[in-house]
């Protein structure tokens, strides 16, 4: 015996069964992206191959940055870098200030701060020559003084190799409190901490200062 069901009966039960699959599936799909928080030890971005430049209203080049990688995690501002290298330059000079590379760092692009880690090399370069001051009046010196050997003054570049390094960038700092070797042409010497003001072109020699003179 065959059964009959009039249209409207069929699209009735049609239309019921529809909706509460849509019911059903809308429940299961729900998300609240306000609730969701990513894992705050895995990095939130990651790129490769990083090489970028940041210039001033008025188009002059203020820094270049590359990176061999870079990463950034959740709700932290820092960026960090692997394999780094930082190119400062001056508004109105058209060469760079003063270099850094690293083979680690961050950099905090709101409070305008950094940090450059192991086997850190920074060259600074300023036409008006580059002051020294030492910090420990105890200072043991080894070589021989002798005028216009080329002391510190005299010098305009100097390359000093670190650890453990503190920037900032807002104004134009550095230092560290960890040992440092400072290279100015054929002079060299050793520190126990030390900062760099580049806006003063100063450099200032916290302790255990020891000079090396090349006598020509």
């Amino acid at each position: 015996m065959h059964k009959f069901y009039s249209s409207k009966a069929f699209q009735f039960f049609a239309i019921a069964i529809i909706s509460s699959l849509c019911l059903l599936l809308n429940s299961l799909t729900i998300i609240n992206f306000h609730k969701m928080e990513l894992p705050k030890t895995n990095p939130q971005y990651n790129a490769v191959g990083i090489d970028g430049s940041v210039y001033n209203t008025n188009g002059k080049l203020l820094y270049s940055m590359q990176a061999e990688s870079a990463w950034e995690y959740p709700n932290d501002d820092k960026i960090y870098l692997k394999k780094l290298a930082i190119e400062m330059y001056d508004e109105s000079k058209d060469w760079a200030n003063y270099t850094m590379s690293s083979n680690s760092g961050w950099i905090d692009r709101i409070n305008k701060t950094g940090y450059l880690g192991e086997s850190t090399i920074v060259t600074v370069s300023n036409s008006g020559g580059v002051g020294a001051i030492s910090g420990n009046p105890r200072a043991e010196k080894s070589g021989t003084e002798k005028s216009g050997a080329g002391d510190l003054e005299s010098e305009k570049v100097i390359h000093i190799y670190s650890e453990n390094i503190n920037l900032n960038l807002e104004k134009n700092t550095f230092g560290s409190n960890a040992i440092a070797h400072v290279e100015q042409g054929k002079n060299s010497l050793y520190t126990q901490g030390f900062s760099y003001d580049n806006n003063k072109h100063f450099l200032i020699l916290e302790s255990k200062v020891r000079i090396v003179y090349y006598v020509r």
